[in-house]
């Protein structure tokens, strides 16, 4: 796992080092190959009184989650996320939660993140790779709400 210059986390799915689960997605789950996660924003709020003029105390605000943009490879089979992003998109309020598993060298779970109550707010089809004869499809959805686990 990497930090880019833009501070998102990028998993990259190169000798299996992650894994993702999609609730009603088990074929879309199984072809990610890449992961953006943007960072978390927590608003400051001030705390301090009306009598407290030598000083400011502030403390932590409302938390404002980003988006995670999920590139999976496309298939015969693969209309799971843009049916997903389809019915979105004409009125039905279909949340999705996600599992993000990092995985060790041997495959075993390193660490989980699970990304509650996902819409999605775009998609794009993408285009044909002709250097790994792939093509790959591109998800964008708000998360909700992100627990490690």
């Amino acid at each position: 796992m990497g930090v880019n210059e833009g501070s998102y986390e990028i998993l990259e799915n190169g000798a299996g080092k992650f894994k993702i689960e999609i609730d009603g997605c088990p074929t879309a789950s199984a072809n990610v190959e890449s992961i953006t996660i943007e960072d978390l924003v927590v608003d400051e709020r001030e705390m301090t009184t009306g009598a407290d003029w030598d000083y400011r105390v502030y403390g932590p605000g409302d938390a404002h989650y980003g988006t995670i943009r999920v590139r999976a490879r496309v298939g015969r089979n693969s209309t799971e996320l843009y049916q997903w992003w389809l019915d979105c998109s004409q009125g039905k309020n279909i949340r999705k939660n996600m599992s993000v598993i990092a995985l060790k060298r041997d495959g075993t779970e390193a660490r989980r993140w699970n990304i509650f109550e996902c819409f999605p707010i775009t998609w794009d089809p993408g285009d044909f790779s002709p250097t790994s004869n792939v093509a790959c499809e591109t998800i964008v959805a708000k998360m909700g709400r992100v627990e490690l686990a």
